[in-house]
């Protein structure tokens, strides 16, 4: 299936996502990439970029984050679920850049965890191992399109207001002075907790009964100028969840 990955740009690009874009570009025909510059709105930057998907004939969208390193297999493992149509939603462990923790961007389900850690389902396909989370981060998050369209029937539309157009970006069309954005991407309170906009897009996919699928095999690097979080070792997602609260 053809991949179409989104990237809302921070302050700099690292070298690092550079590479592995490259090496993907060139071990995947498919794929095609559509970002925007740096903007201070980022929930908005994602909604406008979600628009411009929806202007392409991909069937996948990848939010893939600037300041990341990944290997061409890392994509093949988060869109094999969607292409076999198993999965509508895979993610990636995208750790913190908390020095010392044990800390990525999911939140584990069932939120019921016994003595021996993790619970949740499990599944494999051609090699590739995942389980069940309940919140996924966007640093590394494959969506089928035909999740999203259900998604944004459900949330509020706007009129953009910040000024980027989509007029130079490769197999969109121009935008329409009338044009809405889908409110999909927007922070959520939860328990009286403020969680940022993926957590707001992860609930709205819960609330229409959508799993978003780990997949266990991903190795993301995550920079903060020369120093990278995470590593290729395997992660051992019981032993992660035995140390996150519910």
């Amino acid at each position: 299936m053809k991949t179409a990955i989104l990237t809302p740009l921070g302050n700099s690009t690292h070298h690092e996502f550079t590479r592995s874009l490259a090496l993907s570009y060139r071990a995947l025909p498919d794929v095609e990439w559509f970002h925007l510059p740096a903007v201070s709105d980022v929930a908005g930057a994602r909604n406008h970029l979600l628009a411009v998907f929806l202007q392409t004939r991909a069937e996948i969208a990848l939010w893939i984050d600037s300041d990341q390193s990944f290997t061409p297999n890392c994509i093949k493992a988060v869109r094999l679920p969607i292409e076999m149509g198993d999965a509508e939603l895979v993610t990636g462990f995208v750790p913190y850049k908390l020095p010392g923790k044990l800390q990525f961007n999911v939140m584990l389900r069932p939120e019921d965890r016994s003595e021996t850690g993790y619970i949740g389902e499990r599944s494999e396909i051609d090699g590739f191992k995942y389980a069940r989370v309940k919140y996924a981060g966007t640093g590394f998050w494959a969506m089928s399109r035909a999740a999203i369209l259900k998604a944004c029937k459900t949330v509020p539309s706007y009129h953009p207001t910040f000024a980027i157009r989509r007029e130079a970006m490769p197999g969109a069309v121009p935008t329409s002075s009338d044009e809405l954005h889908a409110n999909l991407f927007e922070h959520a309170i939860i328990d009286h907790w403020r969680f940022g906009e993926d957590i707001g897009a992860s609930r709205t996919f819960g609330k229409l009964g959508m799993d978003i699928w780990l997949s266990l095999d991903t190795r993301i690097q995550h920079f903060d100028g020369n120093l990278g979080y995470g590593d290729r070792q395997p992660l051992d997602i019981d032993q992660y969840a035995k140390t996150r609260g519910p």
